[in-house]
């Protein structure tokens, strides 16, 4: 049998904190006016990962002009790994541009990065595109923690008129249900700015995804019909 399509999740309580030890680590950095830093320790979370196993996580930060290429002036990068005595761990590191406002945020990269480092399909290897392109996005590693991104979003819009939108919605109709979906996408920034980089059997596995997550979250268990994307 398929398994029902789900996203990675960062604990709510990991994340909180994991975005104000990076945040209060690259101010710290910034103030110095250095355009190249060393790494440094700010957080040790030990959650777990998407497979139920326990990874100690270590999250660094530093400023670099060289390395820092994202927009918002934030890069993040993962590794995930285990040590020499077979313990699953990782590292997660945070750089920023030297003319950076910290007013910028870091929390979306920060749980980007985290989704990685959750998700055990990394221990297979990761491949090396150029961020932004098509293949970049493209590639499953980061569709699975894209999608989450969107789902997020998806959840954070939703409100008493989107409960009512579900309520009107003819759940036996495929056509009515995939308009839902499109209207409920819509609500993401991330999807709305990352669509075009996604091919219809890439962005069929969003629907699917956010499909099931709604369902997961309370709204409307009646969305439990016949019809569900292929």
């Amino acid at each position: 049998m398929r398994q029902n399509p789900r996203t990675i999740r960062v604990p709510q309580d990991v994340l909180d904190e994991a975005v104000k030890r990076v945040e209060d680590g690259l101010a710290k950095l910034l103030r110095t006016k250095k355009r190249e830093t060393r790494q440094v320790l700010v957080y040790k979370p030990h959650p777990v990962d998407a497979s139920g196993k326990r990874i100690l996580i270590e999250i660094f930060v530093s400023v670099s002009a060289r390395r820092a290429k994202s927009g918002g002036g934030l890069h993040g990068f993962a590794h995930r790994f285990r040590d020499p005595k077979g313990k699953l761990r990782a590292e997660v590191e945070i750089v920023a541009q030297p003319d950076m406002h910290m007013g910028d945020g870091a929390g979306y990269v920060v749980h980007h990065e985290l989704l990685h480092v959750l998700d055990p399909s990394m221990d297979k290897g990761t491949r090396e595109h150029k961020f932004g392109s098509r293949d970049y996005y493209q590639d499953p590693l980061e569709l699975r923690a894209y999608t989450r991104n969107i789902v997020n979003e998806v959840l954070e819009q939703l409100g008493p008129g989107t409960q009512k939108l579900y309520e009107a919605t003819p759940k036996h109709d495929p056509e009515e249900v995939g308009s839902l979906l499109e209207t409920l996408l819509s609500s993401s920034e991330t999807y709305a700015f990352l669509a075009p980089n996604w091919n219809e059997k890439e962005q069929e596995y969003i629907r699917k995804v956010v499909f099931r997550e709604l369902i997961d979250a309370g709204y409307d268990p009646t969305l439990r019909v016949s019809w569900m994307p292929a």
